[in-house]
């Protein structure tokens, strides 16, 4: 299946480039941007393909949890927390960050405004938290590929934070345009609301103008602040399923974060009252960034498995528990 969805997606590639279109610049842009979208997806999934027999160990290990009777608790899948002096320091980051985020969207912005301009300090700050948590992680999925190291779905959930750290890293700064300054290519520029070579800036097809990357943002700091612990502590199902994919949850700590990020309003909602209508967007990029930061340290301080009779929750000092996890 994987091999025909990627001849079929490179083939609309092919199709695509050698068909004539419109002489409009942005029918040409566009087309371009098919062509890319349809060659990289058609080359992830040979990829995919290329390491279906790792994939399939993989899984088989983890329905192999399946059969494991006990339900973990919530404190059983939530990696633990930072030293004790640093927690209490972080939720009190939260609640002052918090208050001034309010302030700043209902009575004076103009602090606000200098500290989000393009390639401004918050942005920076930004690139260097996501760039920090890819760091975190990468490290921890190179420890999850050692000789030593049973199969399990971990270092996959481990990759994909780890690529959409860099991804977002990335972005913020234009893949490297913003420090070197070099040309746009034409097919971005035409397509691109701010003419850069980043892709949440790309006109979609009926949004016109709008940065619909904005609301993908909201849609992740609403999972990650509401419906996440919500359903952690509520429902067994979701607790097992997650013990059982070996999904690295984020600590209570990062979903604060989320949670206020998403209390954040929309660009356009305040329209008229700030002094740039994309403040409100760039200071949940910035929270949602430390929660990510967090969420990584947090991570790599504790790395947190459930042994088969939940007896023993956290393994300390990043020393992973073989026996139990062989047992499991």
């Amino acid at each position: 299946m994987l091999v025909a969805v990627a001849v079929m997606l490179l083939g609309m590639a092919a199709i695509l480039h050698l068909q004539p279109v419109n002489k409009q610049p942005l029918a040409q842009a566009q087309q371009h941007l098919l062509v890319t979208a349809s060659s990289i997806l058609g080359i992830g999934c040979l990829v995919l393909w290329s390491l279906r027999r790792i994939l399939s160990r993989d899984w088989r290990a983890a329905l192999t949890r399946r059969t494991i009777s006990p339900t973990p608790l919530a404190r059983d899948i939530i990696p633990a927390i930072l030293p004790h002096p640093l927690e209490p320091g972080l939720w009190f980051t939260l609640v002052v960050w918090t208050v001034w985020v309010v302030w700043t969207l209902t009575v004076d912005d103009r602090l606000a405004a200098g500290l989000t301009l393009e390639n401004g300090l918050l942005q920076d700050l930004t690139v260097l938290c996501y760039a920090a948590a890819a760091m975190l992680l990468f490290g921890l999925l190179l420890r999850g590929l050692g000789p030593r190291t049973g199969p399990g779905l971990r270092r996959w959930w481990l990759l994909t934070l780890t690529l959409g750290c860099l991804g977002v890293a990335g972005e913020e700064i234009n893949w490297g345009q913003s420090v070197f300054q070099y040309e746009t290519p034409e097919f971005l520029a035409r397509t691109n609301i701010q003419q850069e070579v980043s892709l949440h800036n790309i006109e979609l097809p009926g949004l016109p103008g709008r940065h619909w990357s904005n609301d993908v943002l909201l849609i992740i700091s609403l999972f990650g602040g509401t419906v996440l612990p919500i359903l952690v502590l509520t429902s067994p199902q979701i607790r097992r399923l997650v013990w059982m994919a070996e999904i690295p949850l984020p600590p209570w700590v990062s979903q604060g974060y989320f949670l206020v990020a998403a209390l954040i309003p929309r660009d356009g909602d305040l329209l008229g009252r700030l002094s740039r209508d994309n403040i409100p967007s760039e200071l949940r990029e910035v929270t949602i960034a430390f929660a990510m930061l967090i969420w990584a340290w947090a991570l790599w301080r504790h790395r947190t498995t459930i042994p088969a009779d939940f007896g023993d929750h956290t393994v300390r000092d990043g020393e992973l528990d073989e026996t139990r996890i062989q047992q499991a």
